[in-house]
This record gives structure tokens, C-alpha cells and sequence, in this order.
């Protein structure tokens, strides 16, 4: 529902500041606050407490004679919070979208250390690590070996000693 500052709500019900404030601490009407913790009185506890508004405090509520027009002016304000909670709504399930969206790509990412888990587990690869390990080391010797060999050629070949 709508909210209101105590002096907006003063004007709303035709009222003063001090008669709102003393209706607040006396308990007879209550308030909320807002994100900077400034007090909001709700519309409808105006009307609950005052009966029909005076002004519109801000809103635009239509001003007529008819034993309706609370009501009206209410669905109204009702109307403009049911589109903003859909909005709200909405975004909330695009935000909720994109992080599934997420999720579902690190479990694409998780699946292949899965399957390697899974075969651990079953014993199909079993020292598979230990032979990759292996390979590794031995090439990476060969490489070292073959670097080696290539110093000491090009030394021996230009009668320098070796550079390393």
C-alpha cells in the first residue's frame, strides 16, 4: 500500500504534525520506515484511523461525493502496487533465470571431474595417474636431455666451451 510522511498523512487527513506524532506514541496509529529510516504511515491506516482523507497527501486520489470514493481512490493506489509488486516480480524471475542459467554451466564444468571420480571409483583407470606421472617426467627429462646435447653439439662444433 502507499506510504506517506507524517506530514503528507498531516495533510492527507487534515490534520497537524503534533496530532499525528501523539496518535503515534499513544499507539492509536502506526507506522513503518522507509530504506533511510525516515517514518511512513501506511494510507490505509490513515483511512482506519481518520475515516475519509481530506487531501490527497500526495496521491492522486479523485475527489467525489460518493460513499465509494475511499474505495476508489484505495483500488486505485491497490492497482499501482499490484503493477509494481508484477515488475518487481518479473525482474526477480529474469535475475533467477541468468543464475540457473550459471549453475547449470558449472555443473557443465563439474560433469567431466564426475566421470573421472566414477572411474576411479569403478577401478577402470587405476594408476592412470601414476602413468601419467609418469610420461610427464619422461619427456620432460628427454627435453632437458635433448636441450643438453644440443649445448654441448654447438661447443663442440665451434671448439667453445659450453655456456652453461
Amino acid at each position: 500500500m502507499a506510504q506517506l510522511t507524517i506530514s503528507a498523512a498531516a495533510r492527507a487527513v487534515g490534520k497537524d504534525r503534533s496530532t499525528l506524532k501523539r496518535y503515534i506514541s499513544a499507539g492509536r496509529l502506526s507506522v513503518s520506515q522507509n530504506a533511510v529510516g525516515q517514518p511512513q504511515v501506511d494510507v490505509a491506516e490513515l483511512m482506519r484511523v481518520f475515516g475519509e482523507l481530506k487531501s490527497d497527501g500526495g496521491l492522486k486520489i479523485p475527489e467525489t461525493n460518493s460513499p465509494e470514493q475511499p474505495l476508489r481512490g484505495v483500488l486505485e493506489v491497490l492497482n499501482r502496487e499490484l503493477q509494481s509488486a508484477q515488475e518487481r516480480e518479473s525482474w526477480l524471475k529474469s535475475q533467477l533465470e541468468a543464475a540457473l542459467e550459471r549453475i547449470r554451466a558449472l555443473e557443465g564444468l563439474l560433469l567431466p571431474l564426475d566421470k573421472i571420480q566414477e572411474t576411479r571409483k569403478n577401478g577402470k583407470h587405476k594408476g592412470s595417474l601414476l602413468l601419467t606421472f609418469f610420461w610427464i617426467l619422461f619427456f620432460a627429462s628427454a627435453a632437458v636431455a635433448a636441450v643438453g646435447l644440443g649445448v654441448s653439439a654447438w661447443a663442440w662444433f665451434f671448439n667453445r666451451p659450453t655456456p652453461l
